[in-house]
């Protein structure tokens, strides 16, 4: 079986549309190849809240360097139906925290421990699925 998994945390960085990208991909994998990637979910709670005080957290930061520019966000929707559009089989598709809020602040190898992050790890533990911040997806031919 050959692997292709992604960095994580990618699509939201790229210029293009995930839909061209799954097509190159699809040229490129046998047939018993299987794609792993996990990205933001658009949807995620935090994101909502954003977007009820009237934020867009897909708008592109235009004050940073074109590299380490977020382009777009998508949901679990848009995602599964780039998938299924190129052509691939969704084997799985789970909502996930890939991270512990708690070590959420850290820079030059100095981690600062905030109580908050206790409770955002906690509030992610108990709300639907679909609101926690990430995606992970298994795809095959």
């Amino acid at each position: 079986m050959q692997i292709i998994a992604t960095t994580t945390e990618d699509l939201e960085y790229l210029q293009t549309s995930f839909l061209n990208v799954l097509k190159f991909i699809k040229t490129v994998l046998n047939d018993q190849g299987v794609i792993i990637f996990q990205t933001p979910n658009a949807m995620a709670f935090f994101r909502r809240l954003q977007m009820l005080t009237g934020q867009n957290h897909n708008k592109p930061n235009l004050d940073t360097p074109l590299l380490t520019k977020r382009f777009r966000e998508y949901t679990a929707g848009e995602i599964s139906n780039f998938c299924t559009r190129a052509g691939f089989k969704i084997l799985d598709m789970t909502y996930e925290n890939h991270f512990d809020y708690r070590y959420l602040e850290h820079r030059d190898g100095y981690i600062k421990k905030r109580k908050l992050y206790y409770f955002v790890n906690l509030l992610y533990s108990i709300l639907p699925k679909s609101f926690k911040s990430g995606m992970c997806f298994v795809l095959s031919q």
